[in-house]
């Protein structure tokens, strides 16, 4: 069984020995739309913690310390996946996926007049 590798142990390298890199992405994605493969499985103590099996720490380079996110999908499923940073390549596709905003439209002084107007008697109860 190979030891366990995590941040605190891999300064402590051998002379001369590589130490191990360290993703921080996934390296296997479960198949979209395909059958899930149960992978591990755990059991939820009465502290209302669950220990990560091992298989899943190392497939997907999971280290003490790293955040988990937790989601429901809209059929009900419980998804847990590694918090991780965006990266510009996911901020440019939010951008692509919300389209061109539309212009922004011109007011004129009697809307904003009137506008000015109900927001004060609103807020003040006058005109």
């Amino acid at each position: 069984m190979p030891a366990k590798l995590n941040r605190a142990n891999t300064a402590q390298q051998a002379p001369g020995s590589h130490p191990p890199v360290i993703r921080k992405r996934p390296v296997a994605k479960p198949p979209k739309g395909g059958v899930h493969e149960i992978l591990a499985e755990s059991t939820l103590t009465s502290k209302g913690q669950v220990t990560i099996p091992q298989a899943i720490r190392l497939l997907y380079q999971l280290d003490t310390g790293d955040s988990l996110v937790w989601r429901q999908e809209a059929d009900g499923r419980l998804m847990v996946e590694p918090k991780r940073s965006l990266t510009l390549a996911d901020i440019r596709a939010a951008i692509a996926a919300a389209g061109t905003p539309a212009p922004p439209r011109a007011f004129s002084n009697e809307e904003l007049d009137e506008a000015i107007g109900q927001a004060l008697e609103a807020k003040f109860g006058r005109h």
